[in-house]
């Protein structure tokens, strides 16, 4: 409610006074110009900027929640950093579900258009490197992908040009599963995208973002 973000060392507000009820389940696509606001929104919902105004989640403040708490208990996150740790593919993409079997693992990968048949391989054993370094980065991104497709508890999925990095054909298998995550109802899903496909999709409301406003909802 009447939520507004600066930057430390910047005067100009990156949001301004927005209002905005999200209820439980449901889906939005965000649509702003560069600089609009739409990468901000995400992080204020991760709980990773300070902010003037309110952010109630659950009827809890969001700013008077223990962090680590609020984002194991709610949040999915693919986000512009893309947290990819030294290790292999199997370790970086069972965090998000310690008790996921490696067949859901695998059918997670296969979600993101890799290890089918006649595509791309990614064994699960592949070490990714420091910062997924050993990776490209439409690769770093799909393992994102594919983790927070198996964090099953999260109540929030946020995702942060989820195509940007993609294929055609890959970014359509993404965006099939998110259809799919968004029909069963029992995540709220909040995407950023400059992506006009996600336009046509009816499970999802559009936001326009400008200039920090909602200008469009």
């Amino acid at each position: 409610n009447k939520v507004s973000v600066t930057y430390p060392g910047r005067s100009k507000r990156v949001l301004r006074n927005l209002t905005l009820e999200i209820r439980r389940g449901s889906c939005y696509v965000v649509y702003s110009p560069n600089g609009g606001g739409k990468t901000t929104f995400l992080r204020l919902l991760e709980g990773a900027c300070e902010y003037e105004g309110s952010v109630m989640v659950d009827g809890i403040e969001l700013s008077d929640m223990n962090s680590v708490q609020y984002r194991k208990q709610y949040l999915a996150a693919v986000l512009q950093e893309l947290n990819l740790f030294h290790g292999s593919v199997l370790d970086n993409v069972r965090i998000a579900n310690q008790s996921a079997h490696v067949f859901e693992i695998e059918e997670a990968l296969k979600k993101v258009g890799f290890n089918l048949p006649g595509k791309e391989k990614l064994p699960l054993d592949l070490q990714v490197g420091e910062r997924g370094l050993e990776l490209s980065g439409g690769q770093r991104q799909r393992v994102s992908l594919a983790r927070a497709f198996i964090r099953h508890e999260a109540k929030l999925l946020l995702v942060d040009e989820p195509t940007s990095a993609l294929d055609d054909e890959s970014a359509q298998r993404v965006i099939d599963e998110l259809c799919r995550i968004a029909e069963r109802g029992d995540k709220t899903i909040i995407i950023a995208t400059h992506d006009q496909r996600f336009r046509q999709l009816k499970q999802f409301q559009v936001l326009e973002l400008a200039n920090g406003r909602i200008v469009s909802n």
